[in-house]
């Protein structure tokens, strides 16, 4: 029996070596470069890149090669300086590169065209000696034929002849028409638009990638990239669409391509980070040059705050392409947040220098200035972006944003103006109506305000995007709160809360306590001290459970909501003791969600108005003035509000810093010089400044 119990050991064994998947590291590494085009007619040159990406996404399949992606190729062809898409056909280049790399293998090819009989002959030679090591040929009818059934027959030759072990039986292996599309002319839209969003011109590579999905609506992995391209151009409808119909159809697709498919609906449909995380591991691991899989990981690290993990995964991702701007752009943003301006500024100058002419590095350089508080480099920076390029919409944005930081609201309003003007997409104009509506309620105009948020909401409605309806609910209870209309508020409070608990399943602490928030702001302002009492112990016991990228905003609204109760219902050395507890917050991004999350409510006076009330004058003016300084030893970035000009008028006039007192009502109401008329903050302040700031008035 020992004998015995030997040989079947051996048989399972063999069975085991014959079936299972090699290991990546005993794998043969092969890249592809471009083919060339000998049919004499320039038509056909687009087969050029078609011809060598259906046959990597082919061998990768086999799982008989590590395989060097186009993109990849592409990546180290631009450390050598070579950019242009001859590069891509230039065998010298691509020999010297893969002895480099250690790549072991290089396809060559070209295909010619005999009336309507296409012929691809491929030499696969040996990337050390160039000795030959695998001659294939195949033909068909027409183009398709290359898509249809050639890249395939070319695919198994190669496997069979350099990419089996002896004795290795061959495993069936899926046609590549069925992990990719059934048309040669769709999967030419897909490559180029691929490749205009990897230049960032996103606008134009959602026209190619359209196309594709038009050719063939199955097509998985064009409609992730079509996804992408909507994110780009905060499109957010277009973006959840296109991701469920790549989920839809990521049957069709290869096993790398639904890893990133299931990882993005998890994150952007599901909202489940824990599946999200799991798909992202699964696919660094086995794919670990994929520079793209390590910074999406990196991506949900840094949403999540935990940085050195992040930096990690962007350093791993730059390791495998030094030139790779957005993982630059995202370093250089965490290494901003922590204050180390040198590392951001030398990251951003390494991001702008591999792409020449591309707004996006100098408008993150002047987010920078903006974060450092240097607001005149700022506004100047983004003045130069958009004097060469006036088309990036989000520029305009962040000079919106300088110029109301410098109260310079007539500038600010212009540059919205532009930020509709040159919104690329109808999404992202309805985002650009958003921040306009958000600047007329910072500056009084709430009826205004409230006029375009409720049209926007009508619209979003009409379009099924739930996230506009949401985000339009969720401003407008604060604009409902602030005009005393408060069934009004709640209902729109409810709506944003019911939203953000369903968007939000994995992170449901958070959406416990963004409402009790909202319950208990709506509860104190109709004077329930008790009932907003009530909702801070509510906050105070969800608080632990909230995810660490929720945490430090959720602390705050707690303080906030804590300090104003304690002024409104307690006595007010406690309130004065809570407000010294409010931890005011870094800027986070110019991203339009961040910037009206961060900055509502707009008045965080709490603490100088505690001071005011016990009669520490002096108290109360040195907090006001704290608010409305821009101070480059921290990174608070909040907008001004102009009623706390309006307030320390009031605080000093009863100093008897008449003088004083006068300078900011005058600015008060140039402010607020469009403001709706019955503010009652409007016709004292004239009053006061007509009487001449009288103590006695």
């Amino acid at each position: 029996w020992i004998p015995a119990l030997v040989g079947l050991a051996a048989v399972a064994a063999f069975v085991v070596w014959q079936f299972v998947p090699q290991r990546a590291a005993g794998r043969r590494s092969i890249a592809v470069i471009g083919f060339r085009n000998q049919t004499g007619d320039a038509a056909f040159d687009y087969l050029q890149e078609t011809i060598p990406n259906l046959l990597i996404t082919s061998l990768e399949q086999s799982g008989h090669f590590r395989v060097t992606t186009w993109q990849q190729l592409r990546d180290l062809l631009r450390r050598d300086g070579k950019e242009d898409a001859a590069a891509l056909l230039d065998e010298d280049a691509a020999f010297e590169v893969c002895r480099r790399e250690g790549i072991e293998a290089l396809a060559v090819g070209f295909y010619t065209k005999a009336g309507e009989t296409f012929v691809t002959d491929v030499k696969v030679l040996d990337a050390a000696t160039r000795q030959p090591l695998k001659t294939a040929q195949s033909r068909g009818d027409g183009a398709g034929s290359i898509l249809k059934t050639q890249i395939d027959e070319i695919s198994r030759s190669i496997s069979r002849g350099i990419g089996l072990p002896p004795l290795r039986i061959e495993r069936a292996q899926p046609k590549v028409a069925d992990l990719t599309t059934t048309s040669i002319e769709a999967y030419n839209h897909f490559l180029r638009g691929r490749d205009l969003l990897e230049r960032f011109f996103a606008d134009e590579a959602r026209r190619s990638l359209e196309k594709a999905v038009a050719l063939d609506p199955e097509f998985a992995v064009a409609w992730l990239y079509l996804s992408s391209a909507c994110t780009e151009l905060s499109d957010r409808p277009g973006r959840d669409e296109a991701l469920k119909k790549a989920y839809r159809y990521s049957a069709q697709a290869t096993e790398k391509e639904r890893l990133y498919i299931g990882a993005r609906y998890a994150s952007l449909i599901e909202r489940d980070g824990d599946k999200r995380f799991r798909l992202l591991k699964e696919l660094t691991e086995k794919y670990p040059d994929e520079k793209y899989a390590h910074f999406e990981l990196g991506s949900y690290y840094n949403g999540r705050d935990l940085d050195s993990e992040a930096l990690a995964s962007f350093e791993r991702a730059i390791a495998l392409d030094p030139d790779f701007g957005y993982a630059l752009n995202e370093m250089a943003y965490i290494f901003a947040r922590r204050g180390d301006y040198e590392s951001a500024v030398r990251y951003f100058e390494r991001y702008a220098a591999i792409n020449p002419g591309d707004p996006n590095p100098e408008d993150s350089v002047a987010e920078l200035y903006l974060r450092m508080g240097r607001l005149d480099e700022s506004a100047a920076t983004y003045a130069g972006v958009l004097a060469a390029r006036p088309d990036f919409a989000m520029s305009w944005a962040g000079l919106a944003y300088v110029r109301c930081l410098q109260e310079r609201y007539d500038e600010a309003r212009r540059c919205m103006d532009e930020f509709v003007a040159h919104s690329p997409s109808p999404s992202a104009k309805a985002e650009a109506l958003w921040v306009m509506a958000f600047g007329g309620y910072l500056l009084g105009r709430w009826e205004e305000s409230l006029e375009a948020y409720l049209a926007l909401k009508e619209q979003a409605a009409q379009a099924g995007s739930d996230y506009s309806v949401a985000s339009v609910d969720w401003i407008t209870g604060f604009i409902y709160t602030d005009k005393g209309e408060f069934e009004l508020a709640r209902k729109a409070f409810e709506g944003f809360n019911d939203w953000i608990l369903k968007q939000n399943p994995s992170n449901p602490g958070f959406a416990r306590l963004a409402g009790s928030f909202t319950r208990g702001w709506v509860d104190l302002r109709q004077g329930g001290v008790e009932e907003a009492r009530a909702a801070v112990r509510d906050m105070e016991a969800v608080l632990p459970s909230v995810s660490p990228g929720s945490r430090d905003s959720s602390n705050f609204l707690f303080q906030l909501l804590d300090a104003e109760v304690a002024l409104a219902g307690g006595p007010v050395d406690q309130a004065i003791a809570a407000g010294k507890r409010l931890v005011f917050l870094p800027f986070s991004t110019m991203r339009t969600a961040n910037v009206a999350q961060y900055n509502q409510p707009f008045l965080k006076d709490v603490l100088a108005r505690a001071y005011w009330k016990k009669g520490d004058l002096d108290a109360a003016a040195a907090e006001y003035k704290k608010l409305m300084t821009i101070d480059p030893a921290n990174q608070v970035r909040y907008l001004i509000s102009p009623l706390y000009h309006y307030r320390l008028g009031r605080v000093l006039e009863e100093k008897g810093d008449r003088e004083g007192s006068r300078a900011e009502y005058s600015k008060f109401l140039d402010y607020w010089k469009g403001a709706d008329p019955g503010h009652p903050e409007l016709a004292d302040a004239r009053r006061r400044l007509r009487s001449g700031s009288g103590l006695n008035n």
